[in-house]
């Protein structure tokens, strides 16, 4: 009886800290609630075990702690600093040394995680979709989560703070869901994948092209590989049904969020919200948007400024940190995966963490992805 009570009591606490990574609260409009709860955590189980040293993991924190420190000397010698890059590095070095002392003192199930991620993420679509029937939850969840853009008619950023962070983690979760389809065959996991691909569309014109991308590429894996199988054919019957729901139900959101975002978001973002903080992100848009600092030394070293005419997150670390402070995040990226080399199956490899990865590079074109608050706390979640 206590081992079950023990196992509820760490699905309950893992569950908490995950939940709150999504949310981008802050404690009199500073103090990061997600860290405070890693923290409260961490202190709980600690208790009970200390954590050890372990030099690969440290690996990570010292080029984080490189990075950070870089970042305050070109911000020293700048003109125009702005510390709010900084910022961002220090939340996320501290959230890294809280899941490394969380994760060594308790070892979680992998799995287990990957299934509480989906359902965080499921109400997170779930969110979306009431978000588009009833605007009042909109204006609900705004307050909760300060949602500081405008809000547009079918358009839904489920608990996070942007429309397009919104589409990151409903990719996540197709990811995790084909992942655990793959692992134990259960169609289940291919309906959440579909409802998470058509919550999306509400989210933007790029979760339409990269998360159908990703789960039209599942789903065709599914049938083409291999042989006619008694689940295939079970799978045609599942999908059947769910077609035909799609169609009675959900196709009149969908339309109409396609149409918004292809032709009506066009003229709404060229006309009334232009200084609101709300981008179309077309590929047009994306070129005009492509901004380097005006000297070589400080596309080299950066200007300790924030790039704010830009949503390109290449082009944001170079402007604040230079090409140096870029290869620093690539460092980081690359030290992660020696971390992970002995901890994940190839299986879980080759399903979850590359194309996270892979997700993580092509977003970072449309906003600044990495070490971004709720991204880099999901994805060492995941390979920890």
């Amino acid at each position: 009886i206590n081992l079950y009570h023990e196992k509820y009591t760490h699905s309950i606490l893992l569950f908490i800290c995950i939940f709150f990574q999504f949310l981008p609260l802050k404690l009199y409009g500073v103090i990061d609630i997600p860290i405070l709860v890693l923290l409260f955590v961490t202190l709980l189980y600690s208790q009970k075990r200390l954590p050890a040293f372990n030099v690969k993991y440290s690996i990570s924190i010292l080029v984080l702690f490189a990075l950070l420190s870089y970042s305050l000397i070109v911000l020293l010698v700048s003109d125009s600093p702005s510390y709010f890059e900084s910022l961002r590095i220090f939340r996320a070095l501290i959230s890294s040394i809280l899941l490394y002392l969380l994760f060594y003192i308790v070892r979680f199930d992998f799995y287990k995680i990957a299934t509480i991620l989906i359902s965080v993420i499921l109400i997170h679509a779930v969110l979306i979709v009431l978000e588009l029937l009833f605007p009042s939850v909109g204006e609900i969840m705004k307050n909760i989560v300060g949602f500081n853009k405008v809000l547009v008619e079918n358009r839904a950023f489920g608990l996070v703070g942007s429309y397009d962070a919104a589409g990151v983690f409903l990719i996540i979760g197709i990811i995790l869901s084909n992942a655990l389809y793959r692992l134990k065959s259960k169609p289940q996991y291919i309906g959440v994948m579909l409802l998470f691909w058509m919550s999306g569309f509400a989210t933007g014109r790029t979760f339409m092209i990269i998360g159908s991308m990703f789960t039209i590429f599942y789903i065709w894996q599914y049938f083409v590989k291999g042989r006619l199988t008694f689940s295939k054919m079970y799978l045609v019957l599942f999908f059947s049904i769910i077609g035909y729901l799609i169609l009675n139900y959900a196709f009149p959101l969908l339309i109409n969020a396609f149409l918004f975002s292809f032709y009506e978001e066009g003229l709404v973002s060229n006309t009334d919200f232009d200084n609101t903080g709300y981008y179309v992100g077309t590929v047009s848009v994306l070129l005009g948007q492509v901004i380097l600092p005006g000297s070589l030394a400080e596309i080299i070293f950066g200007t300790g400024s924030r790039l704010v005419a830009s949503d390109i997150g290449y082009f944001k670390i170079i402007y604040s940190f230079g090409l140096i402070g870029l290869m620093f995040y690539m460092v980081y990226i690359y030290s992660t995966y020696f971390f992970i080399k002995n901890k994940i199956t190839l299986f879980d490899k080759k399903t979850i963490v590359f194309p996270l990865l892979l997700l993580f590079f092509i977003y970072n074109f449309k906003q600044q992805i990495f070490l971004s608050r709720g991204f880099h706390e999901i994805y060492l979640i995941i390979i920890l």
